[in-house]
């Protein structure tokens, strides 16, 4: 799963031509500890939703602060946007369900973060493994800053999109 989401993260980072997030080798190959299945329900249901997708270019762009995220919505109505993670490089994005305002997962180089309602409930690491709660540090504190920024790009979303 792991490897699959990554390939496909590199591949959008291809089709974007933006700068990859790389990852050291050593910390590529140190192993979480073993987490129960649900704990990757949120990057689970994120993959699927590529899956879904395939190669297809986005669906649609729009204005937000300067610039030009792109969208791709399912015919269910998922939502997954992705635009330049500026000066930390690579891409971040952000996945929806359907009619949803705020995002399940929020997804940057380095971290990812899953959501229940406005909380922060998953933390997954670099290699997409889970994190350890005791090991979360200020991390809730980061996935909270990009609920709150994807909220604003689905609001900008919402009122325009300018066909790919």
């Amino acid at each position: 799963m792991t490897q699959t989401r990554l390939i496909r993260l590199a591949a959008m980072v291809a089709v974007l031509g933006l700068p990859v997030a790389v990852v050291p080798a050593a910390a590529a190959t140190q192993r979480a500890p073993a987490a129960a299945g649900n704990d990757y329900r949120w990057i689970d249901r994120a993959d699927a939703l590529w899956e879904a997708i395939g190669d297809a270019p986005p669906d649609f762009t729009f204005s937000f602060q300067g610039l030009e995220p792109w969208a791709w919505q399912t015919a269910d109505g998922h939502v997954i946007v992705v635009e330049d993670a500026g000066a930390q490089g690579g891409i971040r994005s952000y996945y929806f369900a359907p009619g949803a305002v705020t995002p399940f997962l929020t997804v940057e180089p380095g971290a990812s973060f899953g959501f229940t309602g406005i909380k922060v409930a998953m933390v997954y690491g670099p290699d997409g493994g889970v994190l350890p709660k005791a090991k979360w540090g200020k991390r809730p504190a980061r996935g909270l800053s990009l609920f709150a920024r994807a909220k604003l790009i689905k609001r900008a979303m919402d009122r325009q999109r300018y066909g790919v």
